[in-house]
């Protein structure tokens, strides 16, 4: 039996697909290291990420000895700029500062070539909170049809490991790039060639999004996809990307307010949906995110007022008449 955190993650990332209880006990009261840029700002905490090329997601490298996030940070390359430094604090705090960095996708434990043991953006909230994600496989349900896949996209059936997660075949499309064993950990049902199979909901995100019509019904079922997924750094990016779009940028502006939102990050999205309906004031969900976010800061007249404001040009809108 391992003992200590970093062995914990050194054994979960040589076996994916294990049982991750005692990584999770472990890190509730563990102190981890990050990477930080000394920025201007000493209030500030600039924490190293690496994008991911295909989803676009930022992941933040975590480590559970000061040793190794200091190898990693001489080993690193960043663009000139502030010296990569180590900085170790309770995970618990460090997690919660992680989901409020614009495009969070995730942690990597203890990154080395070989890979990392992988926590994703559900992982880490529940950590943050002092609990225990539960234990894998995650299922997550994708109820609209999905469209915008091209017939013509590579699927292969098979089983990651028959004793692992729900009964039924499984199925991954092999030409999305990124596939990984740890993509397993979260499956979503989907019906494939008359067939119901469970799909690693990472790998379809990445198939989805690798493939070559970006038409408009395409990012649309990729953002709602993402959404129902709790993939919300990745729906971030897709959300930047549309609006450099002139004819996808009130969808894009709606569809960001509603991301912050269900990130927590309700200050950022009340900000934004206010800016926002100065240039989409036609974009109903923009009305609905405001009202939302006013209300879960417990701002009720605020949340009402948006509320009427959004009525008088959507009157039959079913979240604001809750609020009017």
């Amino acid at each position: 039996m391992p003992n200590g955190l970093t062995e914990l993650c050194a054994a979960a990332r040589s076996s994916p697909l294990a049982p991750r209880n005692a990584v999770y006990e472990a890190l509730r009261g563990a102190e981890v290291a990050v990477i930080r840029a000394d920025g201007d700002d000493p209030e500030y905490l600039e924490l190293w990420a690496d994008r991911d090329p295909v989803l676009g997601g930022l992941w933040i490298p975590v480590f559970s000895d000061l040793g190794l996030a200091k190898d990693f940070a001489t080993g690193a390359r960043r663009p000139a700029g502030p010296a990569l430094q180590p900085v170790n604090g309770p995970a618990v705090e460090l997690f919660r500062a992680a989901l409020l960095v614009p495009c969070f996708a995730g942690l990597r434990l203890d990154p080395i070539k070989e890979g990392s043991t992988r926590l994703e953006r559900h992982d880490v909230f529940a950590l943050a909170d002092g609990l225990c994600p539960n234990e894998a496989p995650d299922i997550h349900l994708f109820e609209e049809p999905l469209v915008g896949m091209p017939e013509e996209t590579l699927c292969r059936f098979g089983e990651a490991d028959p004793s692992y997660g729900p009964d039924g075949r499984r199925a991954v499309f092999p030409g999305a790039p990124g596939l990984s064993m740890h993509d397993f950990r979260c499956l979503s049902p989907l019906e494939l060639g008359g067939e119901a199979a469970w799909v690693p909901c990472r790998n379809l995100a990445a198939a989805l999004a690798s493939a070559p019509d970006g038409a408009p019904e395409r990012d649309d079922c990729l953002m709602e996809l993402m959404v129902s997924f709790g993939m919300l750094g990745e729906a971030e990016v897709l959300c930047r990307k549309l609006r450099a779009e002139p004819a996808r940028r009130p969808w894009a502006l709606g569809q960001l307010g509603r991301v912050l939102r269900r990130a927590g990050r309700l200050a950022e999205s009340i900000a934004h949906c206010r800016a926002a309906l100065e240039e989409a004031p036609g974009e109903a969900r923009l009305y609905r995110s405001l009202a939302l976010a006013h209300a879960e800061l417990d701002e009720m007249e605020e949340a009402a007022a948006v509320a009427r404001r959004g009525l008088a040009v959507f009157p039959d809108e079913p979240t604001l008449r809750r609020f009017a």
